[in-house]
């Protein structure tokens, strides 16, 4: 079954929550076996109240215009605890460690969703009770790896494509146009980031990036490249 859930800059925030909490890293990238298989979370809960959390698993699967469905896939990870209460003014550690046994030829991607549980019979000073979800990003990927990216210019746009077999990051990187006239401009993605609306590219991924108010060359864009 499949569940259409819309992450935004990773953080998906149903509205103004109960109880506060930050978990800690947003992003993970481990390997199929192996020390790097593993890895830890850091919950902290900053309200006065006990916080219930609840951790689920989800396969990301992506159409081709980069719009994310998710699927259920709890076997593929072991997560401990799966279910945490969290002292108020404090943390808790959760391990995961990824457990497929599909084998993997290129990266592939999950959702890992710290859900704030409701507290029974519970009342707050408003009498609404609104949870937190956060949606973290993991990238499993098998040895020997590696992303590619290759660019191609179609309606005035530029299109970015990963064909290698690894995840490709973006950020820290660097686009190179010229234009019809030789003339050359370097842009930093942080940049374009936003008209691309990804910072991780997978195996078989594309990012399009319109000609916008970045692009400052008199001529018509003719070559694009990123480094």
């Amino acid at each position: 079954m499949f569940y259409r859930i819309l992450f935004a800059a990773l953080l998906l925030v149903l509205v103004t929550a109960v109880h506060a909490f930050e978990v800690e890293p947003m992003v993970m990238q481990l390997d199929t076996s192996g020390r790097l298989s593993k890895g830890s979370y850091t919950v902290r809960n900053d309200s006065e109240d006990l916080l219930p959390v609840e951790v689920h698993v989800f396969k990301r699967v992506l159409d081709e215009n980069g719009e994310e469905s998710l699927v259920a896939s709890e076997g593929d990870f072991l997560i401990l605890p799966p279910i945490g209460n969290i002292k108020p003014k404090s943390f808790q550690t959760f391990k995961v460690r990824y457990l497929g046994i599909e084998p993997l030829s290129v990266s592939t991607s999950y959702r890992i969703v710290f859900e704030q549980l409701k507290i029974k019979n519970q009342e707050t000073k408003t009498g609404v009770n609104v949870l937190f979800n956060f949606g973290t990003l993991v990238f499993v990927s098998p040895q020997n790896v590696k992303p590619q990216l290759s660019t191609e210019i179609n309606d005035n746009a530029i299109a970015v494509s990963n064909i290698g077999t690894g995840v490709a990051t973006m950020h820290g990187r660097s686009l190179s146009v010229a234009d019809e006239n030789n003339n050359k401009q370097e842009v930093q993605w942080s940049e374009v980031a936003d008209l691309a609306g990804a910072g991780y590219l997978l195996p078989g991924q594309t990012a399009h990036i319109p000609v916008a108010d970045w692009y400052s060359l008199e001529g018509r864009l003719k070559v694009a490249t990123f480094n």
